[in-house]
Parts: C-alpha cells; sequence; structure tokens
C-alpha cells in the first residue's frame, strides 16, 4: 500500500505566495495540522516514510513518524516543481501566472512535461518496495501521480489535496 500526504500549511501558503521549490517553513498551525493527521494515520502500518527534502514535508513527516519511529528517507523526485524566479509572486497575480504558464523557462523553471517525468519516475521507484510506503510531499506532486494512476491527460483539471489531507495510491 502507498499512502500520500501533503504536508502541513506553510509560510507561503498562508500568504497566498507561489512556492515551488522555495523552502517556505511549516506554520503552527500547519504543525497542528501534521499532529491531527498523526493520528488519524495511526491506523495504519507503515515500512518507510519518503519524503521531499524541503522543510515543510520533512517537518510533517517527523510529526507523523512519533507514531511509527521508522526510517524517512528524502527523495528529489518528490520535490514540488521547480518554479525558478517565478517562485514568491501571489497566486492573485493573474498577469504574472499567464505569462509564467506562457513560458515557464523564462523564470528558469521546469515545464509541466518535465515535473511530470520526474514526478512519475520517482513514483514508480517507489510502486516496486515491499510493503508499505508513507510519501509526503506537495500538492503538485500529487497531482502528477494521480493523473498517473488515473491515466489522466497531463493538462486534466483536478481537485488539489489540501494541507495535510491524504491519498490512498493504492488499495490496502
Amino acid at each position: 500500500m502507498i499512502v500520500f500526504v501533503r504536508h502541513g500549511e506553510s509560510e507561503y501558503n498562508r500568504k497566498g505566495l507561489h512556492q515551488g521549490q522555495f523552502d517556505s517553513p511549516l506554520t503552527e498551525d500547519g504543525k497542528n495540522q501534521a499532529r491531527s493527521l498523526k493520528e488519524v494515520l495511526s491506523k495504519y502500518t507503515f515500512d518507510r516514510i519518503i519524503c521531499s527534502p524541503l522543510s515543510r514535508t520533512k517537518v510533517t513527516a517527523e510529526i507523523i513518524n512519533e507514531n511509527f519511529n521508522i526510517p524517512i528517507t528524502f527523495d528529489d523526485g518528490l520535490l514540488e516543481i521547480d518554479k525558478g524566479s517565478f517562485s514568491g509572486t501571489y497566486y492573485k497575480d493573474y498577469e504574472k501566472i499567464k505569462k509564467f504558464k506562457a513560458n515557464p523557462k523564462l523564470y528558469g523553471a521546469e515545464t509541466k512535461q518535465e515535473f511530470y517525468d520526474r514526478c512519475i519516475k520517482a513514483y514508480k521507484e517507489i510502486e516496486k518496495l515491499d510493503g508499505n510506503t508513507l510519501i509526503v510531499s506537495h500538492g503538485g506532486v500529487y497531482i502528477c501521480i494521480y493523473k498517473y494512476l488515473n491515466n489522466l491527460d497531463i493538462d486534466e483539471k483536478i481537485h488539489v489535496l489540501g494541507n495535510c489531507e491524504v491519498y490512498v495510491c493504492e488499495k490496502e
């Protein structure tokens, strides 16, 4: 079984800013979200936690791991999309978003396809592992995995997980 968790609320989430791979720390609310999630996940058994190396995912994973005391490994393939110099812009700045989406390379960012390919490569490696795995990562990574598992087009619009929401990738 593979279970996916999005990190708790970060400072950039709270401020409505694009994060990408900028290492925005968890807010106190984000840490509390992880503590609540820790209790929800206590009904599962995991053999490992695989996590994005950014602090917002690390801290979320460490809080959850208080219940399990299992190895946490970090995988760069689970990093959020690299938004380059676009990180730090406001979600409500629609003109900048249009320019970014038209050509992310102008900002030193990954394309949607590069990001998708990276995430799915990492996920396929996780699928090969025996036992149960908890992935702690980002909303964009979830979108890629969900689309892959459900055979959806890369441009298909889907619901994004909220902070500390869970998606069971494989049935128990």
